[in-house]
């Protein structure tokens, strides 16, 4: 069994997955499985994938897990617990790129505090190249028993809630 599971939803992507699913493939962690769910796209997008998967040396911490049909992105990520096999889940989009050490300042965070799920910083890549910070400022991180709107809204006048910034336990 893996400790952390990376969840990587593919639908119609090609002109960003390659560089997407290689900051997920380089990270620094090694105890990783990867999920590549194919939500069935009308591009290439699983083409990349596949071509990029057989060259890469953690080929084979990979899984391709095909929907029947374009499910959407909430039946995706559905479908990567049920075949997550980590103790830790990682919610990617197809289009994110993530640092190189991501997963292991997470997993530092996660086995240091023994919370429920952390969240990262962030940025943005605007169209004129430049990168806005957006989310939180710093690595946060809850138990269950903590009141996460409560203490978020607080700290940031919001509630972001996506999904892609958070490992969870």
């Amino acid at each position: 069994m893996y400790k952390v599971s990376i969840s990587f939803p593919v639908y119609n992507v090609c002109d960003r997955v390659e560089k997407s699913l290689l900051s997920a493939l380089n990270q620094t962690y090694s105890n990783l499985e990867f999920l590549i769910i194919d939500d069935k796209g009308t591009d290439d997008s699983m083409s990349i994938i596949y071509e990029v998967v057989s060259k890469h040396e953690r080929k084979n911490q990979i899984r391709f897990i095909s929907h029947k049909q374009n499910l959407g992105l909430g039946s995706v990520r559905n479908t990567s617990i049920d075949y997550a096999t980590g103790e830790f889940l990682y919610f990617m989009d197809s289009d994110d790129e993530i640092s190189f050490d991501c997963i292991s300042l997470l997993m530092r965070y996660m086995e240091s505090y023994r919370v429920d799920f952390i969240a990262s910083s962030a940025s943005v890549i605007l169209s004129d190249g430049k990168r806005e910070k957006i989310g939180y400022s710093s690595i946060m991180h809850w138990k269950s028993n903590d009141s996460i709107l409560e203490n978020v809204f607080i700290m940031h006048n919001s509630v972001p809630v996506y999904m892609w910034n958070k490992l969870f336990h």
